[in-house]
């Protein structure tokens, strides 16, 4: 064998050491590579039921939110109902408390009016009958028609005795 073949055998011999030291780490990498699609085809399975929950989460949440606007929308709707009824309130005790403080006011003054009327009729009765008496010749009054009455069981005998203790003068 020649230098030549020598040197051949040599680097042929070096090739399969250095594919074999290369085989290696490609191998390792290929085991890598079926962890990899291992756990790629698990973390695949454990999602789908994830993404199914969420899809699940996802239209509940949307039919709560369209309820929830529509809630809203009611609430809205009831502001100006009460806003409404709230001014309709106020126009209706402006219309019925005007004539009810006038009334009052009225039958207030007419109560005032008639008492003054009678406290004046009071006062000018005694003056009356003063006057009748003296133009009757100081007589006292005794009845009707001149007719002398006789007393009652608690010894008036006249109309005038009844009016005074009742308080009419």
């Amino acid at each position: 064998m020649s230098w030549g073949e020598i040197a051949g055998l040599v680097a042929a011999g070096a090739a399969v050491v250095f594919v074999a030291l290369c085989a290696v780490p490609l191998w390792k990498l290929g085991g890598v590579m079926d962890e990899l699609r291992l756990s790629v085809r698990k973390l695949g399975e454990g999602t789908t039921p994830i993404l199914d929950e969420l899809k699940g989460t996802v239209s509940t949440t949307t039919q709560e939110i369209s309820r929830l606007s529509e809630v809203t929308e009611e609430l809205a709707k009831m502001s100006h109902s009460a806003s409404t009824m709230t001014e309709q309130a106020a126009n209706v005790s402006t219309v019925v408390s005007t004539p009810l403080v006038k009334t009052a006011e009225v039958v207030g003054r007419t109560a005032t009016a008639a008492r003054d009327v009678g406290r004046r009729v009071q006062e000018r009765r005694p003056r009356r009958q003063a006057t009748a008496q003296a133009q009757l010749g100081a007589q006292p009054h005794v009845g009707r028609g001149d007719v002398p009455q006789p007393p009652d069981s608690l010894g008036r005998t006249s109309e005038h005795d009844l009016d005074h203790e009742q308080g009419q003068l």
